[in-house]
This record gives structure tokens, C-alpha cells and sequence, in this order.
């Protein structure tokens, strides 16, 4: 995971995928798998039925534990 905050090390964390609509709307919120804590690399698998339909969607990711919940920026998801 990569924003201002440069590598961050994951390991203690939960990660979750927080899709919206461009208006705002929430899509969905997933857990995200931690592939590598000490690196801060996640993976996400695309269930079908995630996306209503193509078009762009503005997604962050929320990385927490008992004692903080940090957000990166939003960043574009294209579904064609």
C-alpha cells in the first residue's frame, strides 16, 4: 500500500477496500488480504457481482487496529 505515507508495515492491521459511486454513494466495503505485512501489500479478488455496472468509481483503502483507523486519498476504479 502506497500513498504520502510511503511502505506501511501492516503487520497488526486489518485492510478493507471502500468502494463509492462518483455522487458519493457507498458500492461496497471489503476486507482486503494481507500478503505481506512488513511490505504493506494487500490483494483483492473481484466477486462478480461487485460492481452494479461499468462506469468509475472512487475507492479507498482504511487500514486499522484497536487504536487508529487511517484512510488513504481516493483513487479512480474503471470497470469497462
Amino acid at each position: 500500500m502506497k500513498d504520502d505515507l510511503g511502505r506501511v508495515d501492516l503487520t497488526g492491521y486489518s485492510v478493507e477496500l471502500i468502494v463509492e459511486e462518483l455522487d458519493g454513494d457507498r458500492v461496497f466495503t471489503k476486507p482486503l488480504t494481507i500478503t505481506n505485512a512488513s511490505e504493506g501489500l494487500v490483494s483483492y479478488t473481484q466477486d462478480r457481482d461487485d460492481f452494479p455496472e461499468e462506469g468509475v468509481y472512487l475507492a479507498k483503502i482504511r487500514f486499522y487496529n484497536a487504536s487508529q483507523s487511517i484512510e488513504t486519498r481516493r483513487f479512480p476504479i474503471v470497470v469497462m
